[in-house]
């Protein structure tokens, strides 16, 4: 992995963009993924830790301090297109179950990890309402 300087930023190049972005440059503050024949050129994706310890002020402070620093402008205003909304219970031990929910979504899905149900999502698209079991989440994640 591979980090460089880009204006008051220093970012890593991550492998292989998802459409209709070609490239996705990673800090611990920001995600942007670049392509060249669309508009906008650049889709930013500001990280939870950023929020959590600036807020959406401090964030947005931040974003545009580096896209000046570029000597760049924006085409359009800052529009905020998704929020995810975090929620810790602490619980001895999680026993979750879907019969424990109530939704009107048409969709769900379970993940299960050794025939254990970890994970209920309700909904898709635009409104998505995820449930899960953090740390068997972490667990998971550091091996």
């Amino acid at each position: 992995l591979v980090e460089f300087a880009l204006g008051s930023e220093t970012f890593a190049l991550r492998r292989g963009g998802q459409k209709p972005y070609s490239f996705v440059l990673s800090n611990k503050a920001f995600t942007l993924r670049l392509g060249e024949r669309i508009n906008p050129r650049c889709h930013a994706q500001i990280s939870s830790q950023l929020l959590w310890t600036c807020g959406l002020d401090g964030a947005l402070e931040r974003f545009n301090a580096f896209w000046d620093s570029l000597k760049s402008r924006a085409t359009r205003p800052d529009v905020v297109s998704r929020v995810d909304a975090a929620f810790d219970f602490a619980v001895g031990e999680p026993r979750l179950r879907v019969e424990d929910f109530v939704s009107q979504a048409d969709k769900d899905a379970t993940w299960r990890e050794n025939q254990t149900p970890q994970s209920f999502q309700f909904g898709r698209s635009d409104v998505v309402c995820r449930v899960y079991d953090k740390v068997a989440e972490i667990k998971e994640q550091s091996e």
